[in-house]
Order: C-alpha cells, then sequence, then structure tokens
C-alpha cells in the first residue's frame, strides 16, 4: 500500500517541527557506490576461505574471519572498500541533506552523509556510539545549518567502534539495553515522537530491539520504515505477514526504494503548506 497523502502531510510536518529524525540504514547509500552488507559479507568470505553456506551473511562471515585472523582484519578490509574513491554522496544523501533535520542517525560506517550536508553549505557535527566508551550528551541544540549526525553502528574513522561480527552485535544490544553507556537524552526523546527509517528493514530483530530500548513499551506517535519488498516470491509472502504484524504496533511500513522516498518526501516538503505536492 503506498502512502497516501494525509500520511504524507503528517510526515512533513513533523519535519517542518523538528520532531522527526531519519535513521539510515545500509540502502541509503546503495546508489553512492556503496557496497551492500551482502556485497561485503561475500567479499569478505573471499578473502578468508569461508567454508559455510552463508557466504552473505556479513555478521555470521566476519565473525568467521575474526576468529580465523584477527579483531580487527574484518574492520580493516571493510575501511578498505569504503575508502574507494568511487564512492561519493547520492542525490538522495544530498536531497536529505537539504531537509531541515537536526539530528540523522546512521547504522552506516562511511562518511556519506557528513559530505553531502558540507556540500550542502553545513556544519555538521558527528558523534559516535561506542560499546564500553563514555556517556556524551549533547551539549549545543544542533540546528538546521548545523546539524548532528550520530552513528549508532560505528564508523570507519573509529575502527574500534564499529559493529561488524556477531560479537560486536551482541555487545552492542546488550550496550544499548543497559544504557552502557546511554544514547544521548536528546535522540531517546526523538525516538518517542516519530522516526523514518530509510533503507533499513524494520524487520531486522536488532532495530526491534533498538526501538524497546528507546521506547520501552510506549508507541510512537509516529514511525515509519521505507524498505523494499522482496522479489523472491516466499520471502515477498513471509515480508508482508510481518509487515501486518508490525503495523499492529503503529509501526508503518511501506514497500520503497530509499531514493524514491527522499525524492518524495522533498517534493512533499517543498509544495505550499496545505497544498498536495501530486505526483
Amino acid at each position: 500500500m503506498p502512502i497516501n497523502a494525509d500520511e504524507w502531510n503528517e510526515i512533513v510536518e513533523r519535519v517542518r517541527d523538528g520532531a522527526c529524525i531519519p535513521f539510515l540504514g545500509a540502502g541509503a547509500s546503495l546508489g553512492a557506490g556503496a557496497p551492500s552488507a551482502s556485497s561485503l559479507a561475500r567479499m569478505l568470505a573471499g578473502l578468508c576461505s569461508y567454508p559455510g553456506h552463508e557466504p552473505f551473511d556479513f555478521l555470521k562471515v566476519a565473525q568467521y574471519y575474526r576468529m580465523k585472523v584477527d579483531t580487527y582484519a574484518p574492520r580493516r578490509a571493510i575501511i578498505r572498500e569504503l575508502r574507494n574513491k568511487a564512492i561519493k554522496p547520492s542525490a538522495a544523501h544530498q536531497t536529505l541533506a537539504s531537509l531541515p533535520f537536526r539530528y540523522i542517525i546512521t547504522t552506516n560506517y562511511d562518511n556519506l552523509m557528513e559530505r553531502a550536508l558540507v556540500e550542502q553549505g553545513k556544519q555538521p557535527t558527528v558523534m559516535v556510539y561506542r560499546v564500553g566508551g563514555n556517556a556524551v550528551e549533547i551539549t549545543k541544540p544542533p540546528s538546521e545549518t548545523e546539524p548532528v549526525v550520530y552513528k549508532i553502528h560505528g564508523s570507519m574513522e573509529d575502527p574500534d567502534s564499529m559493529v561488524v561480527t556477531e560479537d560486536d552485535m551482541v555487545n552492542w544490544m546488550a550496550a544499548v539495553l543497559m544504557s552502557d553507556p546511554p544514547i544521548p537524552q536528546a535522540i531517546r526523546t526523538l525516538f518517542k515522537e516519530s522516526v523514518l527509517f530509510i533503507g533499513y528493514a524494520l524487520t531486522d530483530w536488532n532495530i526491534r530491539v533498538l526501538l524497546r530500548a528507546m521506547r520501552g513499551r510506549e508507541p510512537p506517535k509516529l514511525c515509519v520504515s521505507i524498505q523494499k519488498e522482496p522479489d523472491d516470491p516466499l520471502d515477498a509472502t513471509l515480508w508482508k505477514e510481518l509487515v501486518a504484524h508490525l503495523q499492529k504496533n503503529e509501526l508503518h511500513c511501506y514497500s520503497m526504494d530509499a531514493a524514491d522516498f527522499i525524492d518524495e518526501l522533498k517534493r512533499y516538503y517543498d509544495a505550499p503548506i496545505g497544498a498536495s505536492a501530486g505526483v
């Protein structure tokens, strides 16, 4: 089911009010030439001669590579891939950067979002969640021109922070659930308002753990997940059933490409207030 005009208007209203936070996943970087999680997994599988039947399972393959070599081996390989000069902020990154978001959360290790913000004439502050790190609060309120980019799964500029292996993910989820360290209060507050998951499947269980940690059992005022329905018929059937289950909890899931959603969001945002953006 497509997003209707009333839902678009609600999303845009929250963007205008600063009561909305975009949460970017790997799908938001694909148009920039960045590798997908599955392609990174296959790359790592080749490097470590992964013997399993799931060379596309990123966390599992990285875990094996780590056990076979060392903790930093998969991180070094991933960073080399992301340093490719051909990877540049996409049109979707630029469009998103042009909108008045004060906070942007991303699970991506790359620096594409902050580069796009700089290219739009903004001065982003980059914050990184580090398991085992100290609590860090946002002391200076961000603005449209000085937003915060919060890298919740780490950054390639800080290899120790990167959530790459199964062990990393277990440690990250434990840290988030126990608030050790806590995610900044300003971001936790926005999670209770409205979140736009773009290019990151809300059907992924670790994101559902994050939502529970941030909001408890309190339903969000608006929570939208943009994810493309799988092409495989069997996977699509499972996807639809899970989406129907999630929507009972007021989590609205729509099958759209991340770039298409961002373009449409910009179109509605630029339309005169009270008018339909049209198609």
